[in-house]
């Protein structure tokens, strides 16, 4: 569940509404909610993970109670206070374990009970029989702390209801209801408004869950998910085609396949992201818009095709280099070699090993009919009698690769 982003459609519906958080309880174990308004004498009880919110008024609140285990709790505050009073801060303890003496706890409920004749009672519901707690536990005392913090504001509430001014506002909850708040993330394509207040208070949401604005006149606004830059991700796509195909070198079919599906993938999540039009009424520049953002999806697609040709060169032209070396041996005969070989030191006495040992070189790529040319063919080496050495590639000593002309063993 994305917490984060419930918990902001919670806070926006608040605002939406005129809701004025003066305070606020929390409890993370359960996702409840408990906020309090008192310049319009209200309280919001919501469910982050279900994303619903009750309105209460202050003069609907009759009374509160906390069930444990079907018992009746709710003087688990009244004794700790009546304790606090007779034994000070220890009183308070004595005061709260005069609850239920069971070690584990299957029910821990807050009930609400209103002056509403078709929703007399709230149940808040933090401990199930599907999910007993044992009271060693710290998410017990973190449940009951909350159940206590909720207890004590809704009495400080019903103790005031009799001193209170009535509140000037004329908002309007609707109370003693309770709603699931929209997630408007989940809209899609066009949404008329009718007005450019209401247009502009929907982008503000949008733009609260993640969004950014790509365009805003008078009359539209369009909204997309904030994904980064195209051509970034043109480049990251074609970094990973390319190793792709180096990876999948000569299965042709299976390499152009996963292009088009990066492609694909990439194009449809990052570029061709449903954008979210509000919109109170057509205007030119939104024309205008659209052509500009096909161009950058035109650039997205000739940014990646070059740079996944230019990236898939790099990597494959040893192999394309080593290849073209295979089917050249392939074409050449003993004669040839013969020649480029035939100034080799021991050439009389090792003829046959040499002439193996350089088709070998050759017909693997790691040689080529020049390399043997250009030095004449294998050398004489100073590790042991029958040890020769040859360059192929180059002349450094990375290139230098030693043979044994009577086992006709190679070593790089």
């Amino acid at each position: 569940m994305n917490f984060q982003k419930n918990e902001n459609l919670i806070y926006n519906q608040l605002r939406k509404d005129g809701f004025i958080i003066s305070k606020e309880i929390e409890e993370k174990n359960t996702f409840q909610k408990m906020f309090i308004d008192v310049e319009h004498n209200c309280i919001a009880i919501s469910n982050v993970k279900k994303r619903t919110i009750e309105y209460i008024n202050f003069d609907d609140i009759e009374d509160c109670k906390i069930i444990e285990n079907s018992s009746i709790a709710s003087g688990g505050i009244g004794r700790a206070i009546i304790g606090t009073a007779i034994a000070g801060g220890v009183g308070a303890i004595v005061g709260a374990a005069t609850r239920g003496q069971d070690s584990e706890v299957w029910q821990l409920d807050i009930m609400i009970m209103k002056d509403d004749v078709l929703n007399p009672i709230k149940i808040i519901s933090l401990i199930s029989k599907e999910r007993p707690i044992s009271k060693n536990m710290n998410i017990y005392n973190d449940l009951y702390s909350f159940a206590n913090n909720f207890y004590a504001t809704i009495l400080s509430i019903i103790k005031s209801k009799r001193k209170r001014i009535k509140p000037k506002t004329t908002i309007k909850f609707t109370t003693n209801k309770e709603f699931e708040v929209e997630d408007i993330s989940q809209r899609r394509g066009i949404q008329k408004c009718s007005s450019t207040e209401e247009m502009r208070a929907l982008a503000d949401e949008y733009v609260s869950l993640g969004y950014k604005e790509i365009l805003t006149d008078n009359d539209n606004i369009v909204l997309a998910a904030d994904k980064g830059n195209p051509i970034a991700y043109a480049i990251f796509a074609a970094v990973i085609t390319a190793i792709i195909m180096d990876f999948l070198f000569g299965m042709w079919v299976f390499a152009v396949l996963c292009m088009l599906l990066i492609f694909t993938k990439v194009y449809m999540g990052i570029v061709k992201e449903e954008e979210i039009l509000l919109q109170v009424k057509d205007s030119s520049k939104l024309q205008t818009w659209k052509k500009e953002n096909e161009k950058v999806k035109q650039k997205f697609f000739i940014t990646y095709m070059i740079l996944s040709f230019i990236f898939t060169a790099f990597l494959i032209k040893d192999r394309i280099i080593i290849k073209e070396s295979v089917v050249s041996a392939k074409n050449l005969s003993q004669e040839q070699i013969i020649q480029a070989i035939k100034d080799s030191d021991d050439y009389n006495k090792y003829q046959k090993n040499f002439l193996n040992i350089a088709q070998k070189l050759i017909r693997s790529g790691k040689c080529s009919l020049e390399d043997f040319k250009n030095l004449g063919g294998f050398v004489k080496s100073s590790q042991k009698d029958t040890s020769y050495f040859v360059y192929c590639g180059g002349m450094k000593i990375k290139n230098k690769i030693y043979v044994d002309a009577k086992t006709e063993q190679i070593n790089n």
